[in-house]
């Protein structure tokens, strides 16, 4: 584990880099694709990262190239969303968030998600979760 940003306990790997910074965990995704093998490795650096406790949580997912199904089944699982109150997920396009939050409502996930073009209006969505 590394300092992250102003010095916030951050953990990076080749998908994304993680970290806490007050009351939320903050993930931004780098240029990927998301497969099972990248879900994985993702969930087993956020549970190192949390140490137990329990964050809202802000995605940044604009750079990603794309999720596999295995990958979306994957995070849509229960066990996934462990030391997540609600993640706010930050995209680049309305189609995409239309598509995304289609994606959630079908999956339904164990905690609240939802999809954002706006950082304000994500961040405004998660103060209730914090």
């Amino acid at each position: 584990m590394n300092p992250g940003p102003d010095s916030f306990p951050s953990i990076e790997n080749k998908y994304l880099k993680m970290w806490i910074e007050g009351n939320i965990m903050f993930a931004e995704y780098k240029s990927v694709v998301v497969d099972l093998e990248a879900a994985k490795i993702i969930l087993k650096d956020r549970l190192e990262l949390i140490q137990g406790n329990t964050y809202a949580c802000f995605a940044d997912c604009r750079k990603v190239k794309y999720w596999t199904n295995e990958a979306r089944i994957f995070q849509a699982g229960e066990n996934n969303n462990i030391g997540i109150k609600a993640a706010a997920l930050y995209v680049k396009s309305h189609a995409l968030k239309i598509l995304a939050n289609f994606y959630l409502l079908i999956n339904k996930p164990n905690v609240p998600q939802y999809c954002f073009t706006s950082k304000e209006a994500a961040f405004k969505w998660l103060e209730q979760y914090k």
